[in-house]
């Protein structure tokens, strides 16, 4: 009989602890999900907004979907939308939830400033369509009353909503002056009246193309590139542009011509000043914007300034060998003998480890420039470059020298005049060569240097491993 007792009691107990358990834990998500639908101003029916329009006392604007993840404005005009502030809107509209209820029948809407609102907005879904109208600030802080027309009910919402609906044309209408996203984007062409600068992407790297080939900045590509992409009206000024040259359109201060995939392109211009800024325009097409006034002065650029400023662009794990010749002093040889270790052979031997080799070559990638002098030099001696402070000498398999550094004369307190073993001849700064220098002195631990008795020694074969 206890047995059997203690089995009914034991089975009392599983039934009551798992109703205690499906209730506290599996029951919560579906609980917190109807307290949320119940405190909400929509039901849940109503997911799908097709239509969004704002009256106010100066005017009304109105959005319609034109795909899943597209809008378009049909009132007062018809114009392309700003996509992120309507889905913005939406989202907000559609999880809209009050505080309470304060009236659920209200005799008099004047004192909730609810006879005249000051904003309405009228949405539509499928077959659902409703509108709220918004009065005055509520009893109490950051609230204010809100009504919908499908219902009698007042409620109380968080007045945050009011900055949310509060858009005229401007707010809602794209203002981007080019509506194309990073990825699509090839190329840019910049025109101004005395240059043109040409970029390219190709292999996933950007080049220079004109006005002459090199190596690209990625860093400051990049940066031009958002600045395009996300650059916005101030002011729409005209919405057919019927004459250009009252804009200056005819004699562009700048042409920017992007090249985007399935060779497309978008294009626009920016033509003379305007009270408060410039007057841009895409080209072949309409409208006519104003831009804010430092807009020109941010895009525009030379040559130099896309230019890669890296100086000596070698992998340590491509080199064999290193040379470092200064006036004064024996050449230093190091070569490698293993991954982790590499030895001065010349003018003495010692053991250099990864660790300290490592720190000196970084200094060495590290002279970036600060400046470009010329890619045509006619003479070295005028740059200190045809008797050197210092020049460190690059080798690889079979001992071949891959490039060079070769450092000249300060043109300045603050920078040097460098070379590598292309023509062009850089700026570097002058406190990265003292920092070299003294790198350099770590690696050879304290080893006085000989004076030069005879010449360099001529590059012995590979060291091996």
């Amino acid at each position: 009989m206890r047995f059997k007792t203690t089995i009914i009691s034991l089975i009392v107990l599983l039934v009551f602890g798992g109703a205690i358990y499906w209730y506290e834990f599996r029951g919560a998500p579906e609980r917190k999900k109807a307290k949320t639908q119940a405190e909400r101003v929509f039901s849940g029916d109503f997911l799908t907004v097709n239509s969004i329009a704002i009256e106010k006392s100066d005017g009304r604007v109105r959005v319609f979907r034109k795909s899943p993840e597209e809008w378009e404005i049909v009132e007062p005009l018809h114009t392309e939308a700003d996509n992120g502030a309507v889905k913005s809107l939406v989202n907000r509209l559609q999880g809209l939830e009050f505080r309470r209820v304060v009236d659920e029948n209200p005799a008099d809407l004047e004192k909730y400033g609810l006879s005249h609102p000051e904003i309405r907005v009228e949405f539509s879904g499928g077959a659902n369509a409703d509108t709220i109208e918004l009065g005055n600030r509520g009893p109490i802080g950051s609230t204010l009353y809100l009504k919908k027309k499908s219902s009698p009910r007042v409620f109380l919402v968080d007045s945050s909503l009011k900055s949310l609906v509060n858009k005229g044309l401007l707010d809602l209408r794209e203002r981007r002056i080019i509506s194309v996203e990073r990825n699509q984007v090839e190329g840019i062409d910049l025109v101004y009246p005395d240059r043109e600068l040409q970029l390219e992407l190709k292999d996933l790297k950007w080049k220079i193309t004109k006005p002459a080939a090199f190596p690209a900045d990625e860093s400051e590509i990049n940066q031009i590139l958002t600045e395009l992409i996300n650059l916005k009206a101030d002011r729409f000024i005209a919405e057919k542009l019927e004459d250009p040259a009252p804009y200056g359109f005819n004699r562009p201060r700048l042409l920017v011509t992007l090249a985007l995939k399935d060779k497309k392109t978008a294009a626009f211009r920016i033509g003379a000043n305007a009270e408060g800024g410039v007057y841009a325009n895409r080209v072949g097409g309409d409208p006519v914007y104003l831009l804010d006034s430092q807009v020109l002065d941010k895009l525009t650029r030379n040559v130099n300034d896309f230019r890669d400023k890296t100086v000596i662009n070698i992998e340590r794990d491509a080199l064999t060998a290193l040379e470092f010749a200064r006036p004064g002093t024996a050449t230093v040889r190091m070569e490698k003998r293993t991954e982790d270790l590499w030895r001065v052979s010349y003018p003495f031997s010692l053991d250099v480890d990864r660790f300290t080799l490592g720190n000196l070559f970084n200094e060495i990638r590290r002279a970036t420039a600060r400046d470009f002098v010329t890619d045509h030099p006619e003479n070295l001696k005028r740059y200190g470059l045809d008797s050197p402070r210092l020049k460190v000498s690059f080798f690889g398999p079979n001992n071949k020298q891959i490039n060079s550094l070769v450092i000249g004369k300060e043109s300045s307190s603050e920078e040097t005049f460098a070379k590598t073993d292309a023509p062009t001849i850089y700026k570097i700064e002058s406190a990265r060569v003292n920092v070299i220098l003294n790198k350099l002195q770590d690696v050879l631990a304290g080893k006085t240097m000989p004076p030069p008795m005879f010449p360099a020694p001529k590059p012995g074969p590979a060291a091996k491993p």
